[in-house]
């Protein structure tokens, strides 16, 4: 298992304003609303996040104190730009690494303060952290009820 290191204050602020730097990209690239099927505004989120498998429990916590209702875990296998190789050393072949899919929904209100806990969780500062993906759902429909949009979420 990787050591885990105490970031020091200075990649703690370097951190913090690459996140700031995030959510602004994101708040610009998203002014103009983006509408579904029946021409109503997109509110729900989907994050697909890979992390390693020992991060888990950490992430399922920051989710929770984060208000995130649900999520689903797959285990998988695969490599990213380091081909699987977590030595820093050059490898002829990619080797797939154990990793987990973390899949949650969110209302688009929730979207910055989930993403964030995933990455204050699941960080370690080392290679193989994981990737962070968001992308629109059209609709989210509780089959139960009926209910759909950001209020099938809840």
């Amino acid at each position: 298992m990787p050591k885990i290191r105490t970031p020091t204050a200075k990649t703690m602020q370097i951190i913090s304003e690459r996140l700031d730097a995030i959510s602004l990209t994101r708040k610009k690239t998203h002014q103009k609303p983006l509408l579904n099927r029946l021409n109503q505004v997109i509110i729900v989120k989907r994050i697909e996040a890979y992390i390693q498998v020992g991060k888990l429990e950490a992430v399922q916590d920051g989710l929770f104190g984060a208000g995130v209702q649900g999520m689903s875990v797959v285990q998988v296998r695969g490599y990213g730009r380091q081909m699987g190789n977590t030595t820093g050393e050059k490898s002829k072949s990619p080797a797939l690494l154990p990793k987990l899919k973390i899949e949650v929904f969110v209302s688009d209100s929730k979207l910055d303060t989930a993403v964030q806990a995933i990455i204050r969780a699941a960080k370690t500062g080392e290679i193989g952290d994981g990737k962070i993906f968001i992308s629109d759902i059209e609709d989210a429909i509780r089959v139960r009820t009926g209910e759909s949009g950001d209020i099938a979420l809840d």
